[in-house]
């Protein structure tokens, strides 16, 4: 689950509808009444039946595709770093076994290893984005090998990742050790009452310890339950890019086929009116 977001995010990262072409599209709307062009300029008529270019061609064969392709993207990176992670939190914490302290505990470690993952991905991304701007080889190397690039990928979150957790292990660890007094007074002044306040609350006594006792009497629930939160973020994952990659092909055949439109009807124009 948590080596899931080490697939690159590059693609969705960069596609940014501000990136498009800054050449104004009005410059394409013809006059709306002849009699509304200057007269004593015969240039601007001819002008004005002058061929697009392929450039302009392009502009407008792209413009309505990008921007529906910009909303599919941050769709997208909000189902990855926020839906994805909150929905796996709430599920690792139903079927954690215990009270309702414990089941938010679990919940909330869960919530953290996200975070951790996605502020792993983040770095490498961004750090991989910027040398590659700098050096050509590597980029072109993500390009011709994007498999071996993944893996890559992959490995280096991993390793930002790991590092991360014991740094933070180690640090809780030799803070208990510096200030175990500090730790203590948190622990009976800030914790454990808190603690107590869920585990006596009506949430806990009228609705999680009867479904706890319901599913300890039929054991295959608690296996489905597992199963079933176990792959919620996977499945997630798999389908919000699919879903994108679905978009992006249907984005690239309707500009396909608006520039196939538009060079037809430019030809067709031009050799009337010039004609």
């Amino acid at each position: 689950m948590e080596l899931a977001l080490g697939m690159s995010f590059s693609k969705i990262n960069n596609f940014n509808i501000s990136n498009l072409p800054s050449k104004n599209l009005r410059s394409f709307k013809a006059a709306e009444n002849f009699d509304d062009l200057p007269k004593e300029k015969e240039t601007d008529n001819e002008q004005m039946f002058n061929k697009l270019t392929d450039d302009d061609i392009y502009q407008l064969s792209t413009f309505i595709p990008d921007k529906k392709m910009s909303k599919v993207a941050a769709n997208t990176m909000k189902t990855v770093f926020v839906t994805i992670p909150v929905l796996d939190s709430v599920a690792a914490a139903v079927v954690k076994k215990g009270s309702l302290s414990t089941k938010l505990k679990y919940g909330t470690k869960n919530a953290l290893r996200w975070g951790s993952v996605i502020a792993a991905g983040m770095a490498v991304v961004g750090t991989k984005a910027a040398i590659n701007s700098k050096v050509k080889p590597l980029d072109d190397f993500d390009k011709k090998h994007p498999v071996l690039a993944t893996i890559v990928d992959f490995s280096a979150i991993y390793t930002v990742y790991d590092l991360f957790n014991r740094g933070v292990k180690t640090s809780a660890l030799a803070f208990k050790e510096l200030f175990p007094k500090f730790t203590n007074n948190m622990n009976n002044k800030v914790y454990n009452p808190i603690k107590n306040l869920l585990n006596n609350s009506i949430v806990n006594k009228k609705l999680v310890q009867p479904a706890e006792k319901f599913v300890e009497k039929r054991p295959y629930l608690g296996r489905t339950n597992k199963l079933s939160a176990l792959m919620l973020a996977p499945a997630m994952l798999v389908a919000s890019f699919v879903r994108y990659n679905r978009e992006e092909k249907n984005r690239n055949e309707q500009v396909e086929n608006n520039m196939k439109f538009l060079h037809a009807i430019n030809d067709v124009i031009a050799d009337r009116v010039n004609g």
